[in-house]
């Protein structure tokens, strides 16, 4: 009867300590995973490594079938003196989250998925190209405050791979004269952060379609240096019927 009655209490305080976990566990999770807190870590993080500012509406999570967000209204600025407020804009965008990343203040976003982006490029006759961002903030538009700075330092945003469909695209590249505009059905990059990401792009304008594929070199658009574009200058292998130019310097 004893040994029983110790069984029982063994059990019972088992099924506490679960209950006490998972709620302890929960409330982690709630905290690691508060949009508000995200959605300003995320933004702090970005503005740092581009130099750009950011814009997102409200931020939501799904946890099921995997850990996941989803954000409307989308937009990175476009560079000082730029010709438009935003260099991207977007409806929406969703994303894999990495939950254990989080722990490291890393937010970790693969199949990351853009809706309809319209993306400004354009390239002064001094040779300043928007595309190119500067992650000491150079190019940014306003001066974060301390708070954001501190947010900044912390975290840092980490992507697999994008998925990009029906992208509206316009260049007007005074350097070289060029200018246009297409529209991107698909865009699929994966690796992106690795050494040779890997991309294959369709697109179409008023004079015909096209189709890119291949990879290219180390994807850093955050450098500062006045190098090519390593998607336009490091094709490895390539198909193309496109209309239109892709930047090279």
């Amino acid at each position: 009867m004893a040994q029983n009655g110790n069984a029982k209490r063994i059990l019972i305080g088992g099924a506490v300590a679960l209950v006490v976990i998972a709620g302890g566990g929960g409330l982690v999770l709630k905290s690691m995973l508060d949009p508000d807190a995200v959605r300003a870590k995320a933004i702090a993080a970005i503005e740092k490594q581009t130099g750009r500012k950011v814009r997102m509406g409200a931020l939501e999570f799904s946890v099921f079938p995997t850990l996941s967000l989803s954000v409307k209204d989308v937009g990175l600025s476009d560079m000082a003196g730029g010709a438009y407020t935003d260099m991207v804009t977007a409806d929406s965008l969703q994303a894999s989250v990495g939950l254990m990343a989080l722990l490291h203040h890393e937010i970790q976003l693969d199949g990351l998925k853009l809706d309809h982006p319209v993306i400004h490029l354009e390239r002064t006759e001094q040779g300043m190209a928007n595309w190119r961002l500067t992650p000491t903030g150079a190019q940014a538009t306003a001066k974060p405050d301390a708070t954001t700075q501190q947010a900044a330092s912390d975290w840092k945003v980490q992507i697999g791979s994008i998925r990009i469909s029906n992208a509206d695209v316009d260049w007007d590249d005074r350097l070289s004269g060029s200018k246009g505009k297409v529209v991107l059905d698909h865009i699929n990059l994966t690796d992106v952060d690795g050494s040779k990401p890997e991309i294959d792009v369709a697109g179409h304008n008023d004079t015909g379609s096209f189709t890119l594929a291949g990879h290219t070199g180390s994807i850093n658009l955050t450098s500062t240096a006045r190098s090519g574009w390593p998607a336009a200058s490091r094709w490895a292998s390539w198909r193309s019927m496109a209309p239109w130019p892709i930047p090279t310097t």
